[in-house]
């Protein structure tokens, strides 16, 4: 083999172990740092048989040399060891006798850094220093060309800069990666507290609404709100409840008619249409129209399509139920002011919003909603004609 070919040979046979290892390692965050030095260990020790298998069958002469290269890489990672390991059997292996002189001076520097300490730099330079001083002593009592030997040593110190270079730029990645994970825990728990905020809004507004309203003296109201007052508190409760679950999609689902929830919807939100002037109407199937639901879930998200269909400054807005195939259709729909196509494209996406103190939640959190009940939502509008909301959910089926 030249000299091209043992360089090329033992950089890739040294540098796709440790490649595999730090793949390993960014796809296994949760890995300890005792289990990280085992399995660097073991990630060198490849590269050694690796070396020395591949060097025996392609009879090269320096592929002892070259397996410094894995030695010195544990002593800079302080695997003494491994490192000693790896030495005891390359000198098994191969009886030059500058293995022998140069492993001698690094365990001597190993021994004086661990109970002396040492300069990590200046340990290095040292133990490379000795290495390559054998090499070149004992290349030059062989009979091994001048010009051989500087080659070779170009060769082995480039390839360890490189091999340096590599492992240096993985750790960054890795770094980076990991960082990245953290924005992502971070970025989830401001999501969750959005959440938090923008859904806790809407019971606490309609409770106030009917608070002000609220007449002590009045019987009627109090047979009236106090129902509607406590059912909002009911809800919020179930919501900050749900909010502390690990899994934020879970659902509470039990068989219900559809025609309760809208009732239950309609009264809620009467206060909010009646302060607004805006004209609300219900065409529903006089009939049982049972789903698989979460109620609360379910009330939440009608609640807020109508929210902002009352933001849209309408004069009507109607609520349709009717029924297709093995679905029931909600349609809300409204003659507001309407939402421009720029908007409607990112309406979906969290924490869109132009609204001044809005969150930009409501809509992705009632599509997350609406899909985890296996159905769809969908919005359609044009600027200046107002907008139609379609939800379809899944009718009960017994069998």
């Amino acid at each position: 083999m030249n000299f091209i070919d043992i360089f090329l040979l033992n950089l890739v046979l040294v540098s796709v172990p440790l490649l595999i290892y730090m793949v390993y390692i960014i796809t296994n965050q949760n890995i300890q740092p005792k289990e990280k030095n085992l399995f660097l260990s073991l990630t060198f020790m490849l590269s050694y048989y690796l070396i020395t298998h591949y060097g025996e069958v392609l009879q090269s002469d320096f592929t002892s040399f070259f397996t410094g290269i894995i030695i010195f890489f544990l002593i800079y990672k302080e695997m003494y060891i491994t490192s000693s390991f790896l030495m005891f059997l390359n000198l098994l292996a191969y009886h030059h006798s500058f293995l022998w002189i140069s492993y001698a001076l690094i365990m001597i520097l190993v021994i004086i850094k661990m109970y002396r300490g040492f300069n990590d730099k200046t340990f290095l330079f040292l133990c490379a220093f000795f290495y390559i001083s054998s090499f070149t002593i004992w290349g030059i009592m062989n009979d091994i060309s001048s010009l051989e030997i500087f080659f070779i040593l170009m060769m082995f110190i480039t390839s360890c800069y490189i091999v340096y270079l590599f492992y240096q730029k993985g750790i960054e990645a890795l770094k980076t990666h990991l960082k990245y994970q953290e924005l992502q825990k971070e970025k989830q728990i401001r999501l969750s507290l959005f959440k938090i905020t923008h859904e806790i809004k809407n019971p606490i507004a309609v409770i106030k609404a009917y608070l002000d309203m609220y007449d002590t003296n009045n019987l009627n109201h109090s047979k009236k709100y106090i129902p509607i007052i406590k059912g909002e508190i009911d809800r919020l409760l179930v919501l900050l409840q749900d909010f502390l679950l690990v899994n934020k999609n879970n659902m509470n689902l039990d068989i219900m008619d559809l025609n309760i929830l809208i009732e239950d919807v309609k009264d809620n939100v009467a206060s909010l249409m009646e302060s607004n002037e805006v004209n609300f109407e219900i065409d529903t199937i006089d009939d049982e129209l049972f789903i698989n639901g979460d109620y609360n879930r379910l009330c939440q998200v009608l609640i807020n399509i109508l929210k902002n269909s009352v933001e849209a400054n309408p004069h009507h807005i109607l609520l349709k139920v009717s029924e297709d195939d093995n679905n029931l259709c909600i349609k809300i729909e409204d003659d507001g002011d309407g939402i421009p196509k720029e908007i409607l494209n990112k309406i979906y996406e969290p924490f869109y919003t132009t609204k001044k103190c809005g969150t930009g939640l409501g809509v992705s959190l009632s599509k997350e909603i609406i899909t985890a009940h296996q159905g769809t939502l969908n919005y359609t509008s044009e600027e200046g004609m107002g907008t139609i909301v379609k939800i379809t959910l899944p009718t009960y089926n017994e069998l």
